[in-house]
This record gives structure tokens, sequence and C-alpha cells, in this order.
């Protein structure tokens, strides 16, 4: 079987409740393109436990600090497609923004927080995480 490129919510939809009705158990891989060895080490994993696997493509403006530059990140479509059919992935959803934020940024929430996880050495390094919630 050949890998999927899927463009719209409808046909992932689609693909998945099929895989879901026969029962077949399905791993997701979300990346922002520019794959590397880390990437597919990802895939490589989720196909060790589920029988089909999914990764989408999204460069999400919203991870982006105002300091970052939204339209220098790489994007290398093409070879990220090659590297994944070679790898064996079911399928890659490739959403637009209007999909993911159909009501624009104006409907997400963004928490900025910052904790401090126990490192190897019994020290403490701080770490900040950002995460985005759409509010449907």
């Amino acid at each position: 079987m050949s890998m999927i490129v899927c463009k719209n919510i409808e046909q992932l939809r689609a693909r998945i409740s099929e895989w879901r009705n026969n029962k077949e158990s399905i791993a997701f891989v979300p990346t922002m393109g520019n794959l590397h060895a880390g990437h597919l080490s990802l895939v490589e994993l989720a196909q060790q436990t589920a029988a089909h696997v999914v990764v989408s493509i999204y460069v999400n403006p919203l991870q982006f600090s105002p300091d970052e530059d939204f339209s220098s990140y790489p994007r290398t479509l093409d070879e990220d497609l090659k590297k994944l059919e070679t790898s064996g992935v079911d399928m890659v959803f490739i959403p637009d923004t209007s999909m993911i934020y159909p009501r624009g940024e104006h409907g997400v929430v963004l928490l900025k927080c910052r904790f401090y996880p126990v490192s190897s050495k019994a020290s403490f390094v701080p770490v900040s995480l950002k995460a985005l919630l759409r509010s449907c």
C-alpha cells in the first residue's frame, strides 16, 4: 500500500475511521517538517507500537516567539515526503493554517509555563514550555 498524502480533514477522518472500525491501532507523529534522523526514529518507534502511522507536517506560526522568524523556518516538503514514504508511513497529514485555526489566532489561548525538571546530576535546569489551547 502506498503512502497517502492528505491535505484535508475529511480524508484524514475517513481513513482513521476505517482503521478504527477494523480495530487497527494508530500512532501519530506530529512534526513541523524539515525531517531528520530524530523524527524518523519516532516514526520507527510508532511502527513498532501500532498498525498504522500518521505523520503531520505543519509549521505552526504560534510556536514562534516575536524574535523568531516564522518565514525562515526550513520547509522541505518534497524531501520529507520521500523520507516518510521510504520509512513506510501510512499517511501524511499536511493541513494549512485555516484548518488548524478556522477562526484565526483569536480563538487560541497561549499558556507560558516555567518548570524545573531534575537532571541526572540532581541540579535544577529551568525550562520554558508554551502550550496552545484551541477553543472550539
